[in-house]
């Protein structure tokens, strides 16, 4: 008889700036789930990204997050939820990554992007 085939839930966090500045706040988290009982590796994996984004809307997402939790945590399907449309877009510039793939941007569209990333 075959062994049963345990999967291991994935908790992944998005967290804004680099990651020397947010690895605190995951080790925090980490020293939760600690407490709460979890261990890492076998009751649950960890995993941390960090995105260059403006902070204040990662708050709101967050804020939004907590209620669709609250719903898997009472028995809702995840694929039964509804999904929110982004209300604000941003155009952002990499220029190093232009640059990289030999893009040459025009000005007119330099002045248009709401955020330059330099290079």
């Amino acid at each position: 008889m075959a062994a049963q085939r345990h999967e291991v839930p994935v908790v992944a966090v998005l967290l804004p700036g680099e990651e020397a500045r947010g690895r605190p706040f995951v080790e925090s988290l980490r020293a939760g789930l600690r407490e709460a009982g979890q261990v890492e590796g076998r009751t649950l994996v960890l995993e941390a990204r960090f995105a260059a984004s403006d902070a204040a809307r990662f708050h709101g997402n967050f804020r939004r997050a907590g209620g669709y939790v609250d719903k898997v945590l009472r028995g809702a399907k995840p694929a039964a939820l509804a999904i929110h449309r982004p209300t604000r877009y941003a155009l952002i510039l990499n220029v190093a990554t232009a640059r990289a793939l030999g893009i040459d941007v025009p000005e007119a569209f330099r002045l248009r992007v709401d955020r330059v990333v330099p290079g």
